[in-house]
């Protein structure tokens, strides 16, 4: 049996909400983290997941499908690919409730990745 699951110290670190089961431990980026069964650190969700759901295949990673990074409710992580991990996280509207489509979205290089702006707000301003 998975030893883990049975951690009460663990367990004492994951606040149920109605929905979300909020990681209330270390946290490092925006994921938190706890000791697996082999004594290395791993995301709770990733711990949890394979509790739950079973092992996460190569090349897959978890998605958190409620957005809250610090769930480990493991009904709201779902194993995709990066790219559809991405896909998911991307807003779907500006900040002024116009839709972000390939044509109303301009993309530009900043130091962390790949911006993007509504065409429509930058054309009003």
């Amino acid at each position: 049996m998975n030893t883990i699951i049975d951690n009460n110290r663990l367990w004492k670190k994951i606040e149920k909400t109605e929905t979300c089961w909020n990681w209330t431990g270390g946290v490092s980026g925006h994921y938190g983290y706890a000791i697996n069964d082999e004594g290395k650190p791993e995301g709770i969700h990733r711990i949890l997941f394979k509790i739950f759901k079973g092992d996460i295949s190569n090349g897959l990673e978890i998605d958190h499908l409620c957005r809250n990074k610090l769930c480990c409710n493991p009904e709201h992580l779902e194993a995709v690919t990066h790219h559809e991990n991405l896909k998911r996280a991307m807003k779907t509207h500006c900040k002024n409730g116009h839709e972000l489509t390939d044509d109303n979205v301009t993309t530009f290089q900043t130091w962390s990745g790949i911006g993007r702006k509504c065409k429509t707000c930058r054309r009003k301003k």
